[in-house]
């Protein structure tokens, strides 16, 4: 993946252009067009855009994880998991029925300070969705039986974090930054899994009657709204409600005396996970905030980024690298940097992040850098903020961060006014690299389990099948890197394992993709923040608004589940009739789809709960093929969690491609047989493996309406060492014979 750095300084528009959008920001007047109330103790901010018909909300109180009892750190979390199983007057069920019934939306999260909610709905109903909002929060349940429930989740959650290098570095991180009590310090994973069975349901009701209440709580309504109506309504719900709790206050945090090494050994990982930084003694409030996050975004936000252009591109050591501040919206945060390295490339890839944050640091950063950043950052809040989801939440990003709303307006001139000398001081005055901490979290150089790297079992492979492997890093050409940002990209099942990889090989190749996710709350939790959607394959009403001017979709959904409304054939079958209509309407330009090897091979008589699932792939890629959508199917062979580059990827025909009994064999191999392999097994791919070369078909003009199997190179496959001549021998289908073939049983997508 090669960077393409653009220097935008010296051309003649760039002047006009940011004159353009300063002037833009000065008419937005977004501050004057708020109504503000106090109802009941809530702040009460409401917003009207020329978005017709939709609204969305967005609020806070004081409720998150760290106003629980450090003796029972899993209560608060508990909580805001029951709040959406029923209330005293309705069960769940019924709650379930009145949201799907008009397509509306409620969802809760619980993080660090605040419980979040976030709702989306049509504006006729938004009386009703506020009302159920404080009714949910105000009058839960809590049945005991859910809370059984909600544990076992818990801890899954957080065993499944427990084996993630990327989380365990965060959490070693933080713990070494913020000191005991801080709100910023975590209880660590371990311990909250330890924690979560001792969790009662008298616990959990405990916490809801101390933490719970308006006196602190925030709500923004944004879109086309009626004020009075949904102010007359808030009024009525919250009467006589009482309660709630500041958000925690804490002392600020010196400045650290010496750096310190926080190795975290896990055995049998593919990959290092590193973070260095320290507490940046800001929050964001203060004054020298903005000039430090400009001077951060030139080191590692974006893939034009120093960090990414000369230890990932130039250097070629690592697939994912950055850096940031965090955690400072009511205390103050952090600063760090993070990235992910091979076991063997560790030491060389930590010598060369350090190299760059040294000189970053030193030298500070040039005048072109600082401008062509800006000219990024003004246009992206820019557009960013034309959707009510979006708008909505930096408003209440800018309440919790202590800001006046005219904040919304300055920002951009903010930005534009600051200098050089002022982004470079703020990097030398809160920063020290000398005194940072490194923490490395997976299987050391020291600690077993490295005796083959993941390069080395790429190129054994390469070698025995006597052919060269294709590398995907050389096609990353500029006009390919253009193609992806310059295009609108929507990825279907974006917080599931598949969608969440190709999300993150977007916007390591500087796309800016959006991702489709059933529950925003929960995918932001797992995965942190992405441009997160709202909708789910399998209900129609949902997709209509998500794919308003896309230009790419990637269908990464996927299930787990054989039958119910979330079965294979929902969601491979009518989700995927449903995604193409949604396309067709939208007027996409291309559908990438990924379903399975097996789809091309499916046995005479396998058994039965195979047989239903491969039969809706089928019937999912026969709707696709005869949509008259440009359209891409990859058909990956069996997926690994390696990192990119681990083995040797080769393209084919499905009609050339005919998997051994030993594959077929190697469906599922197990953990145990997989950390004993020296070679990958037979008919696997990395998954980062397979999220690249489908962010590449998704610009690739010859990848038009053809299906791929993506699998590794091997003597049975055609020898061609290069992507161009692979694509070129695969054939592709017409829409008018795909929907010959498909019409007996199923009828053309495109005449429904």
């Amino acid at each position: 993946m090669k960077a393409v750095k653009k220097h935008l300084i010296g051309n003649p528009w760039w002047a006009l252009a940011l004159a353009q959008l300063l002037a833009s920001s000065a008419q937005a007047g977004i501050a004057e067009r708020v109504v503000r109330s106090r109802i009941q103790g809530v702040d009460v901010i409401a917003y009207r855009t020329a978005v017709k018909d939709v609204v969305t909300i967005n609020g806070s109180l004081p409720a998150g994880d760290a106003f629980a009892d450090p003796a029972n750190p899993d209560v608060a979390t508990l909580a805001g998991m029951m709040l959406d199983k029923g209330t005293t007057t309705a069960d769940k069920f019924s709650i379930a029925q009145q949201l799907e019934s008009v397509g509306a939306s409620i969802g809760f999260g619980v993080g660090t300070q605040t419980l979040t909610v976030t709702a989306k709905c049509l504006s006729k109903d938004a009386p009703a969705i506020l009302r159920l909002i404080v009714e949910q929060l105000r009058s839960p349940a809590l049945p005991s039986e859910e809370l059984v429930k909600a544990k076992k989740q818990l801890a899954g959650a957080l065993q499944h974090s427990l084996e993630d290098t990327d989380a365990r570095a965060a959490d070693a991180f933080a713990l070494a930054v913020y000191p005991s009590g801080h709100p910023n310090r975590p209880v660590p994973a371990a311990q909250m899994l330890a924690a979560v069975e001792r969790v009662t349901i008298d616990d959990v009701r405990a916490f809801h009657r101390r933490f719970y209440g308006p006196a602190h709580m925030t709500l923004v309504i944004v879109g086309d709204i009626d004020t009075p109506k949904l102010q007359s309504e808030l009024q009525h719900s919250l009467a006589g409600w009482s309660g709630g709790a500041a958000v925690a206050a804490t002392n600020r945090v010196g400045a650290r005396a010496a750096a310190a090494d926080v190795p975290v050994a896990m055995a049998d990982k593919s990959s290092v996970s590193i973070v260095i930084g320290q507490t940046s003694g800001l929050q964001y409030s203060d004054g020298d905030m903005l000039a430090l996050r400009v001077g951060s975004a030139v080191l590692g936000s974006g893939f034009t980024s120093r960090l990414m252009a000369n230890v990932r591109d130039k250097q070629g050591l690592t697939y994912g690298i950055g850096s940031y501040l965090d955690n400072d919206t009511f205390v103050e945060g952090d600063w760090r940097i993070y990235g992910s390295f091979a076991p063997n490339l560790l030491e060389k890839g930590l010598t060369s992040t350090r190299r760059e944050l040294q000189r970053w640091w030193q030298d500070g950063i040039t005048g072109e850098e600082l401008q062509a950043r800006k000219t990024n950052l003004i246009g992206s809040y820019k557009v960013g903020l034309a959707s009510t989801d979006a708008m909505a939440g930096a408003i209440l990003r800018a309440v919790q961060r202590g800001k006046p709303l005219s904040w919304l307006d300055d920002y951009p001139r903010a930005v534009a006014a600051l200098t050089l000398e002022q982004v470079n001081a703020a990097i030398r005055r809160h920063l020290n690299p000398a005194t940072m901490v490194v923490v490395e979290a997976g299987t050391l150089p020291a600690t077993p389990g490295t005796n083959a790297s993941p390069a080395a079992v790429a190129t054994n492979v390469a070698a025995a099948a006597g052919t060269a492997t294709l590398s995907a890093e050389s096609l990353l050409s500029a006009p390919v890197l253009t193609a992806l940002r310059r295009s609108r990209i929507l990825v279907l099942g974006g917080s599931g394992r598949n969608g969440s990889a190709i999300v993150a090989a977007l916007e390591a190749l500087g796309a800016r993709p959006q991702a489709l996710t059933r529950d925003i709350d929960k995918a932001r939790v797992k995965l942190g923040e992405h441009a997160w959607v709202q909708g789910d394959v399998t209900r129609p009403a949902t997709l209509a608004a998500a794919f308003r001017g896309v230009d790419i979709v990637i269908d990464a959904a996927a299930t787990s589940s054989l039958d119910g409304p979330n079965g294979t054939e929902a969601v491979d079958r009518e989700g995927t009739r449903n995604v193409v209509m949604a396309a067709r309407q939208a007027g996409v330009k291309r559908l990438v789809a990924i379903t399975g090897m097996m789809v091309g091979a499916i046995p005479a008589n396998g058994p039965p709960p195979m047989m239903k699932v491969l039969g809706a792939k089928r019937d999912g890629e026969r709707l696709l093929v005869g949509s008259g959508i440009p359209y891409v199917i990859l058909r990956p062979t069996g997926i690994l969690d390696r990192p990119a580059g681990s083995f040797a990827v080769a393209l084919t025909d499905p009609s050339l491609y005919h998997p051994s009994a030993a594959e077929m064999g190697a469906r599922a191999p197990s953990s145990e047989d997989i950390k004993a392999m020296q070679e990958p097994p037979p008919g696997t791919i990395s998954r980062a493996d397979l999220a690249l070369v489908t962010a590449l078909v998704a610009v690739d003009r010859a990848a038009a309406n053809k299906t791929v199997v993506v699998t590794q190179l091997q003597p049975a496959l055609p020898a061609r060492a290069d992507w161009n001549r692979q694509m070129a021998a695969i054939s592709a289908v017409s829409a008018a014979t795909a929907c010959k073939d498909a019409a007996a049983a199923l009828g053309c997508a495109g005449s429904h």
